[in-house]
């Protein structure tokens, strides 16, 4: 009966450890996703100026899954489900909306515009991350309702316009800085310039 009492014991003990150690494996082994945010602007063909902003975690192998917000200051707030990819290397990111998650727009379901971005380029400047490139907006059903511009910027930017907003003064050193942030921000971004 010891004998069994003990081995009983010394199995219950090794199940333990074993499942401490795969708990720990599956912590730890997990790449750490990075999670970006960017604000900005869509600007459609047709001249309207969209504010638009996209927060999203880099998942394993370049994989991105986040959320955007279209119209954030109007009254057709609207957060969607966002998926995509990133591609250091190449410097581009692409993503498409999957669904709206909530809404304040009385619009019917039906005609709300999903934003579709490929390929879109960005370049490191200074700490902050500037994107810019096409999208198409498309329908439920697939349909085209929309196409243009996208231009955005890491949101870091907002704490060093607000710093500068704060301070600024006639000092001639801090207006140039701010015009130059946004100098920058607005240039396009082509294959040369890219860091």
């Amino acid at each position: 009966m010891q004998f069994f009492l003990s081995y009983f014991c010394g199995m219950k003990k090794r199940y333990i450890i074993a499942g401490l150690l795969l708990i720990y494996q599956s912590i730890f082994s997990q790449k750490k996703s990075t999670e970006y945010e960017f604000i900005g602007a869509l600007s459609t063909s047709d001249k309207m100026v969209i504010t638009y902003k996209i927060n999203f975690d880099e998942l394993q192998n370049g994989k991105i899954q986040g959320v955007s917000v279209t119209d954030f200051y109007g009254e057709n707030y609207t957060k969607s489900k966002i998926s995509g990819t990133i591609d250091h290397k190449k410097k581009i990111i692409s993503f498409k909306e999957i669904k709206n998650i909530s809404t304040i727009s009385n619009e019917d379901e039906s005609s709300f515009c999903f934003v579709n971005a490929s390929n879109v380029k960005f370049k490191n400047i200074k700490g902050k991350t500037i994107l810019n490139g096409r999208f198409i907006g498309v329908y439920q059903n697939g349909n085209k309702c929309a196409s243009g511009n996208i231009y955005m910027v890491s949101s870091n930017i907002l704490d060093e316009i607000r710093l500068i907003t704060d301070t600024m003064t006639s000092d001639n050193d801090t207006l140039k800085k701010f015009k130059n942030i946004l100098n920058e921000a607005s240039k396009p971004v082509n294959s040369s310039q890219i860091i």
